[in-house]
Parts: structure tokens; sequence; C-alpha cells
């Protein structure tokens, strides 16, 4: 039966050729596709602090946001957040009376924990505060939950027994959503290519701090010192304003390569697929830790969608099971990952097995992926007093805050400001 469903995500959809995008995007509008494929009716919503044209927004640091979101919720069968991490806090405010899913395609905990060990500064108190407030405020809302990984639905039940969650069977509240392979272009076949000839590798995505650029680079160079047909193509960016320090090295050390190097910050979509059509090979090189442990990535199944052979690290369940399944040609350091670069240039390409594009589409296309939330949506259900300790605290702090908010930035207020300034100064009194 057809549903009326809230989804909040950020945008932009990628309906728009020439925008740039990332995982966030890319789920929000993977998510919004399948459901819509299933003949439920989607009012989507931009959650975020850019203002998206042809797009309801809300930016959830203004002081209505709550109330909008709120009453954006009465008006819907379901609510359903759609990737990190804004989206999921934005659904906490929805009314408790409407079902919410929340999409956790990725622990913020987990976040936080790569960005202060890549950090040169150590964190502040108010940060952290900042990500506890969506753990527990996402956590003690949500009705029914998707995770990206199996290792995640664990860490997931733990923090629920931590805040106070003891619905039973607590475990059925989580399901395994995994990253689709569902991107908004055609895919690419994968390029033929003749022992010894020109091999171009390139990388795809953020620079975020599990990402090892160190290995990246040193590997790279060993490859390039002893490879004169090999050229490296390097797209991504900073995380603005969390993480900029690993862009910073690559560019840096892209330019002392000289031309077989070249470094590509934030190129949209149509040039980002252009660079990746003239490549054969896509790698990533992930650092240990807790993020890349519990989750998973994306640009692995992009850079196969786009037609590449694929070398990376082996620290998350989606490089082991592409790897299992003969995919990916697996790199955990920097010498492996120039062995691995020395094979593929003397080998033609591409490689077995040629039926990869169905064999993910099989494993990870939106239909598999997305099941929970269909099956989920046949007869979504609020859970009475879903909202249980630090998390019920968390949520009124922060509806408490925008309201207060609202008032100092009403105009009764700014007047009453200005009268009293006024008045401070005629009497001689200063207001400092």
């Amino acid at each position: 039966m057809s549903k009326s469903i809230l989804l909040l995500g950020t945008g932009p959809l990628l309906e728009t050729e020439g925008l740039p995008f990332g995982f966030p995007q890319i789920r929000f509008w993977s998510i919004k596709k399948a459901l819509e494929s299933a003949g439920h009716r989607v009012h989507a919503v931009n959650i975020g602090h850019d203002t998206i044209p042809n797009m309801e927004n809300v930016n959830p640091d203004m002081p209505t946001a709550a109330s909008s979101i709120e009453s954006l919720s009465l008006g819907a069968d379901a609510v359903i957040s759609a990737g990190p991490f804004l989206p999921a806090l934005a659904a906490s405010w929805s009314h408790s009376n409407r079902p919410l899913w929340i999409d956790w395609p990725s622990d913020p905990l987990a976040d936080w924990n790569a960005r202060i060990n890549a950090l040169d500064s150590e964190w502040t108190a108010e940060s952290e505060a900042a990500v506890i407030e969506v753990v527990a405020a996402s956590l003690g809302r949500a009705d029914a939950f998707g995770v990206i990984s199996k290792r995640q639905k664990w860490a997931t039940l733990g923090q629920l027994l931590l805040i106070g969650r003891h619905t039973s069977p607590l475990q059925n509240m989580i399901n395994i959503c995994p990253v689709a392979y569902d991107f908004p272009h055609e895919p690419l076949t994968r390029r033929s290519r003749q022992k010894n000839d020109v091999l171009r590798v390139i990388i795809c995505g953020t620079a975020n701090a599990w990402f090892d650029d160190e290995m990246a680079t040193d590997g790279l160079g060993k490859a390039l010192s002893s490879n004169p047909n090999l050229e490296v193509v390097w797209t991504g960016g900073p995380v603005a304003g969390h993480y900029e320090a690993g862009w910073q090295r690559i560019e840096h050390w892209a330019k002392s390569m000289g031309p077989r190097v070249k470094a590509y910050k934030r190129p949209n979509k149509s040039e980002l697929i252009k660079l990746i059509s003239n490549c054969h090979v896509g790698i990533w090189c992930d650092k240990d830790g807790v993020e890349p442990l519990l989750g998973s990535r994306t640009r692995a199944l992009f850079m196969a969608w786009m037609g590449l052979e694929l070398i990376g690290s082996m620290q998350c369940e989606l490089s082991i099971h592409l790897n299992e399944m003969g995919l990916l040609k697996p790199a955990n350091s920097a010498d492996e990952l120039a062995r691995r670069l020395q094979e593929l240039q003397h080998s033609d390409l591409p490689m077995a097995p040629l039926n990869r594009h169905r064999l993910l589409l099989e494993n990870y296309g939106p239909q598999q992926v997305y099941l929970p939330i269909i099956e989920w949506l046949e007869a979504p259900q609020a859970i009475d007093g879903n909202s249980h300790g630090f998390a019920a605290l968390t949520i009124e702090n922060r509806r408490l805050r925008q309201k207060l908010a609202e008032i100092h930035n009403s105009p009764t207020w700014r007047a009453g400001a200005t009268w009293r300034k006024l008045t401070h100064k005629l009497s001689g009194k200063s207001t400092e």
C-alpha cells in the first residue's frame, strides 16, 4: 500500500548535471528513487546549511528547525532519514506518533574517533557534545534503523542499551542496509588495455580522516619511480571545516611529482566522469581504526560502476566481500600497493571476472539493499515511549535552545534591547 513519506537528507538530489556530489547526496538520491519505485509518495527535504534550489530546505541551526520538522512530519505516514548525520538528528524532531526509520550508514562516534586521531589540534568539548547530541537524539527516537555493516549492527546494539533502549527484541530494530551499487549516471564499460601500455590510476573521494594519504602517496611514489608508463589522477578535496590536512598533503605531493600526477579539487559530476573514463584502475587506502572497521567504502562500488579495476585496503566488510568474489586486489601497505600496480602494468585489461557488473547488482543493487525499508513500510509503527533517559533530555535541550534563540531574535526582544540601551545612555550608565 502506498505511503506518504517525509524523507530528510542532504541535497542536492543529483538530478542536475554539473553539481558536485558525495556519499550523503548519493544516499539521499538512491533511497528516494527506491521509495518511489516501490510506489510511495515522497516529500524530500534538504537538511543542511546550504540552500538547494527547487527543494524545501531546513537549516538545523535555525531557531524554528525543530518545530518545522515536527509540523512536516504530521503530514506523513512515516519519516525516513537518508545519509549522515544531520538528517538523522533532524528526523529525531519529528512528532513522536510518526513512525521513524533512521538511516545510520556510518557511526558518528567512529567518525569522531578518526578525526580526533588525525587532527593536530586537540578536540573540544563543544565539538564532542555536538556528536553526542546526534547519537543520543537519533538512537533515542528511532523506531527502526538501517546500518551499513554487520559489525555496525552490534556496535549500534550496544549504544542502544547504553542510552536506555530496552524494546524486546532490541536487535530486531536494527537492519543492515549496505552501500548501494547505484549511481546517478550510466555505468561505464571496463577499459581494454594491452600489457605495458600506459596505465592510468585514479583515486576518487574526499580525503577524510580515515583515508591513509601517506600510504597512498608512498606506494604510488614507488610505483611511479619504477614504471615510466604509470600516470596518476587524484580527485576529491578536504572535509571543509573538519579535516583538511590530508588534502593539503596530497596537493603538495602531486605538485612535487611532475606532469604524470594531477590533482583535481572537487570536480563536478560531468568533469569527474570525464576524468575517470580515461583511467584503468581505482585505489583506496584506509588507516587502521574504528571507522574502517564498522564502515564501508562507497568509492569502491563507485569505481567499479565506472569500469575501473579495484585495488584497496581490507579493513571494511565490503572490501573483504569484494576480495572473496574476486573483484578486488588487496593492498594493505605501500609496498603491496606498488606491487599490485606493477602486476597490472604487465597484465591485459579488463581482468576476470567479466560478469562483475551483474555480480555487484545481485549483491548490492538497490532492490536488495533497501528491501528492509520497503518491508518496514508495509506496517510502520511508532514505539511507545521511545525516547529514554539521556536521549529524551538531549531532544528537549535542543528544543529549548531553539525556543530561546527564537525569542532572542524576535522583534519584541530586539525592540526591548534597543530601548534598554537608549535608557541606559540617557541615564549615563554603560551597557557594556
